[in-house]
């Protein structure tokens, strides 16, 4: 809270310097501007600097305009957005020329707010500002409120407009995580089965579908699969796609499989992989490999490590 109190305060600074300066009015909006663009402001700095734009009689461009709504589109705040939308509605009153940019950064700013992402996409639609990042966004702000239907209907959308601009790798792992939350692993992995055909297959979209096996209660024998056809993709299996895979072998008690998988992964593990895989040794007893397994991790790995050996009831072991 502090930090953030500071950067407003030094950011506030910065702009009435730069507005008091002598330069004119393209170049003082330019420089408030990148002021904004270049640093980690706090959201209530961008509707500080449109007001004192517009106070200096500068006049905010759709730039300008774009900027503060950007920072406040990926703020936290639980009131970010309402503000965000009221910039794009300040644009549209000053006759400013709303373009496809805008309107997907403002549908990001909705994103716990699916309703009002739903029908920003569906005006940017009618209004030809269509885009794949608005459909992305729209997707994952369906996928935060569980509405896989409606997720599911804007990815497979054969709208003129939305028909014209694919979808790329990115909007397909925000269709999969949405039904990763609704624990509709079969339409994840018909998801990606279709990204497949579409756009080259990377780690990202196999780790979305691995993970919407493990949410599902540990689809392990799909996990185990998705590992093998990511391989014969030529990618490179990363922590988080074998974390996904290990907690699917847990839940579905696969603890040979779960450990065979742990040993010959090549990279860095880190806590959650670890955990998985200590919490597998639980599953067999085996307070050995548990051990061994925490031993490459945090403290988190040694907890999982101490809970395995108290199951096994061997808490008295000496320590390693």
């Amino acid at each position: 809270m502090a930090s953030s109190v500071k950067r407003l305060q030094e950011a506030a600074k910065q702009l009435e310097w730069i507005l008091s300066s002598r330069l004119s009015s393209d170049v003082l909006r330019k420089s408030a501007t990148k002021l904004l663009r270049n640093g980690r402001q706090p959201w209530v700095f961008a509707l500080h600097l449109l007001r004192r734009l517009d106070e200096s009689a500068v006049r905010p461009d759709l730039i300008s305009f774009g900027a503060a709504q950007d920072t406040l589109a990926h703020s936290k705040h639980s009131s970010a957005w309402q503000h965000a939308l009221a910039v794009l509605v300040e644009v549209q009153l000053r006759r400013l020329s709303v373009d496809a940019a805008l309107m997907a950064v403002a549908i990001h700013a909705c994103r716990q707010r699916w309703r009002q992402a739903f029908a920003l996409l569906a005006d940017a639609t009618r209004r030809s500002l269509f885009s794949d990042v608005a459909r992305s966004s729209s997707i994952l702000a369906c996928g935060v409120a569980l509405q896989w239907r409606r997720a599911l209907a804007i990815l497979t959308d054969s709208s003129t407009s939305a028909h014209r601009i694919p979808c790329s790798a990115a909007t397909y792992s925000s269709a999969m995580c949405a039904m990763e939350s609704a624990t509709q692993w079969q339409h994840a992995l018909e998801i990606l089965r279709l990204a497949i055909e579409e756009v080259s297959p990377d780690v990202v979209l196999f780790s979305a579908g691995i993970s919407a096996t493990e949410a599902a209660g540990g689809r392990w024998q799909h996990a185990l699969q998705l590992m093998q056809d990511a391989k014969g993709w030529q990618i490179q299996v990363n922590v988080v796609m074998l974390s996904a895979a290990l907690s699917a072998l847990e839940k579905g008690s696969q603890w040979h499989s779960a450990l065979s998988l742990m040993t010959s992964f090549q990279g860095p593990v880190d806590a959650i992989a670890c955990n998985a895989a200590v919490n597998a040794c639980k599953q067999g007893t085996s307070w050995e490999l548990a051990l061994h397994f925490a031993s490459g991790a945090t403290r988190h790995g040694y907890n999982a490590a101490a809970q395995s050996l108290a199951t096994c009831h061997f808490w008295q072991r000496p320590a390693v």
